[in-house]
């Protein structure tokens, strides 16, 4: 609504396209469906699934998923409603077509061990966005900011002090 007002973007973790596809790696849809039907039934254990599949491959798994939940026990608990409509997200946007608008400086972090981006789907977004820099976190899952959050506050700090500060 205002892009003039928006002077460069960083994405935590990020994909165009969330789902898999034949041309687009993903996560599988059966697995974002059976996410749906048990939020249905139980929406606090999704969100306990969620909390390891951020954590996913991290070396520190378990430290990771501690801070997590300790982090949204801090928080009132989710709308199960929000929860849905987020899954339903998830499973039906699709910005490909749409990157090429952006043209502004930005930075896309990843984490090599991440179990939600693969690392193909990186390198796809790297050609749809060639001006944009990237950078993976090579021991790092989904949420590097929580498993990394020094390298991941430099590389930022980095990137605002010399490109996207403007």
């Amino acid at each position: 609504q205002a892009p003039m007002r928006v002077q460069s973007l960083i994405t935590l973790a990020s994909s165009p396209r969330f789902v898999a596809e034949a041309d687009w790696p993903g996560i599988k849809p059966g697995v974002l469906a059976a996410f749906e039907q048990q939020l249905a039934e139980d929406h606090r254990q999704v969100v306990n699934r969620f909390l390891a599949l951020q954590a996913m491959g991290s070396e520190h798994a378990r430290e990771d998923i501690r801070q997590l939940r300790e982090s949204l026990a801090e928080k009132p608990a989710p709308d199960p409603a929000a929860l849905a409509a987020g899954l339903t997200l998830l499973g039906e946007v699709d910005l490909r077509s749409r990157l090429n608008q952006l043209q502004l400086p930005m930075l896309r972090l990843y984490g090599r061990l991440d179990g939600l981006v693969p690392k193909k789907a990186i390198a796809l977004v790297d050609a749809l966005l060639p001006h944009s820099q990237s950078h993976i976190e090579p021991r790092a899952s989904h949420a590097a900011f929580i498993s990394h959050p020094d390298a991941t506050a430099d590389r930022i700090r980095t990137f605002l002090l010399n490109d996207g500060g403007r």
